[in-house]
């Protein structure tokens, strides 16, 4: 009979390591990479600690400031002559320490040149 042949080809599959992490960053989760957002030519990378900020506080990547809207799924952005950017959110969670964002393509909210200063955070 041939069947311990076969039964320790089964056993070597069972017992073959698993790679699905292959690539993935210390923290666990493999997504939470830093992401670009391009304005006017000038591109940005954001880093995911950036979207921790505590809210109303603007990340400051001169000349531009960013505020990660978390609440409203959004990244406002303003330009050095007042100019408003949004870009849209999507987070992706996985267990307890994995969370990641992504953000989309900005678009114009407001070409009007004002204060930078100025920031309409509710329309």
């Amino acid at each position: 009979m041939s069947f311990f042949p076969l039964g320790l080809v089964g056993l070597s599959l069972l017992t073959t390591p698993a790679h699905a992490n292959e690539g993935a960053k210390p923290n666990g989760c493999p997504w939470a990479q830093d992401v670009t957002v391009e304005i006017n030519g000038k591109t940005m990378t954001l880093n995911q600690a950036m979207f921790a900020t505590p809210p109303g506080e603007p990340i400051l990547m001169d000349p531009y400031k960013i505020y990660p809207l978390i609440e409203e799924m959004k990244l406002r952005i303003i330009g050095p002559k007042g100019r408003e950017w949004e870009a849209s959110l999507t987070r992706l969670v996985s267990g307890k320490r994995c969370s990641a964002f992504y953000v989309g393509k900005p678009f114009v909210v407001s070409d009007i040149e004002r204060d930078a200063e100025m920031l309409i955070l509710n329309r």
